[in-house]
C-alpha cells in the first residue's frame, strides 16, 4: 500500500485554489480595508498568492530530493499510520510550508516530514508544536542554536567568531538567546 506524495500535492494544491482564497477576499473587500484602499487589499492577496506558490514549489523540490528516504520509511509502516500520514501530516506540513516566509527554512519542514514518516503512531499535539515553533524561528535564530548545540560538543565558534560570521552584534545576539530560552530550545542557569 504505497502513498503517491505527488498525487497528493497535486491534490492539495487543486483544493487550496478552489477553497477559501475567494472567501477571504470577498470578506476583506466588503469591511473596511476594501473600503479605504481597495487596490492595497488585491495587491496584498497577490503578493501573497505568489509567495505561498513559490514556497509550495520549494517543498515539493525538497521533498522529491528526499524522495527516496521517505519512501523507505513509509514502507515501514502499519496500513492504519500510513493513511493518517497521508490524510493528516502531509496536509498538515504543506500548510506550515505555506506559511513560511524564508525560503532556507522549507528544508527543516521536509526533514521534519521525512523524520515523521519513520514514526509509526506520531502525537499530533508533538508535531504541531515542532511546526509551531520551526515557523517562529528566523533562519538567525537557527544559526545560533546550532552553535550552542555545536558547542556542547565542543565543535562550535566562540562567541566572538559567531558574531561578525552572522553580521549581529551583541543585543541581537541576545535577543536570540533570550528567544530560544523562551522557547524551550536552551537551558538557562537559572533551572
Amino acid at each position: 500500500m504505497g502513498i503517491n506524495l505527488k498525487e497528493e500535492a497535486k491534490n492539495l494544491a487543486q483544493a487550496a485554489a478552489e477553497s477559501g482564497a475567494e472567501q477571504v477576499c470577498e470578506l476583506l473587500l466588503e469591511g473596511v480595508v476594501g473600503t479605504v484602499a481597495p487596490g492595497a487589499v488585491s495587491t496584498v492577496l497577490a503578493y501573497r498568492q505568489k509567495r505561498q506558490e513559490k514556497m509550495y514549489l520549494l517543498f515539493l523540490e525538497e521533498l522529491r530530493q528526499r524522495m527516496q528516504i521517505v519512501e523507505e520509511r513509509l514502507q515501514k509502516l502499519s496500513s492504519h499510520s500510513l493513511l493518517v500520514f497521508r490524510e493528516k501530516y502531509f496536509g498538515m506540513i504543506s500548510d506550515y510550508a505555506l506559511e513560511e516566509v524564508q525560503e532556507e527554512k522549507i528544508a527543516y519542514m521536509v526533514n521534519g516530514l521525512a523524520n515523521l514518516a519513520a514514526i509509526e503512531e506520531p502525537k499530533e499535539d508533538f508535531v504541531l508544536q515542532y511546526y509551531d515553533t520551526l515557523l517562529e524561528l528566523r533562519l538567525l535564530d537557527l544559526a545560533v542554536l546550532k552553535n550552542f548545540y555545536a558547542l556542547s560538543h565542543r565543535a562550535g565558534e566562540t562567541y566572538h567568531e559567531l558574531l561578525p560570521k552572522l553580521g549581529i552584534d551583541t543585543g541581537q545576539y541576545v535577543m536570540i538567546k533570550e528567544k530560544l530560552t523562551r522557547l524551550g530550545l536552551l537551558e538557562t542557569d537559572k533551572g
